[in-house]
């Protein structure tokens, strides 16, 4: 049954309350990424890891969480952070979006772009220009995703095995 009808979601930055839910869903999204490329590591593994980060980045002036509530649940979350920009650019900082997920029941409702609307919101108060993020090239739905929000590809990373 297609969804037509936008949940009453709050968006909102969040604490180190939030802390426990957000580590739930970072989690989910590393599980996604296993079956694209098996070199990636689990939630589980990724666990202390990620609190640890968390902790630290909640507390930078450079760093944001913003989430995403639905009847007292957090749904989904964005994360993002202000970093220097390759020496090649002419530009010296720009935003970068580290991670993004919402719940697979109220993925197409429009979450996403509020999500990222209020992390290009604080990244123009900090009179930056640009924002890039990264996605897997075999994540095909979060391509489509970004691409919705405006993102263009304009580099490709290679790896090889050796």
């Amino acid at each position: 049954m297609p969804r037509t009808k936008l949940p009453i979601i709050a968006i909102r930055r969040a604490t180190s309350k939030d802390l426990k839910d957000i580590l739930s869903l970072a989690r989910k999204l590393w599980d996604y990424h296993i079956p694209l490329d098996p070199l990636w590591r689990s939630g589980q593994q990724m666990r202390k890891h990620d609190r640890q980060w968390y902790r630290t980045k909640l507390r930078s002036k450079n760093f944001r969480v913003y989430v995403a509530e639905h009847k007292g649940k957090i749904i989904g979350f964005f994360s993002g952070q202000i970093r220097p920009s390759s020496r090649a650019l002419r530009y010296r900082y720009q935003g970068f979006i580290n991670q993004a997920y919402v719940k697979p029941a109220y993925q197409g409702l429009g979450i996403g772009k509020q999500l990222l609307d209020e992390c290009i919101t604080w990244f123009k108060s900090r009179k930056l220009d640009f924002v890039e993020l990264h996605v897997d090239s075999r994540n095909i739905p979060g391509h489509h995703a970004w691409s919705k929000l405006g993102f263009k590809e304009y580099l490709k990373r290679m790896r090889r095995k050796i």
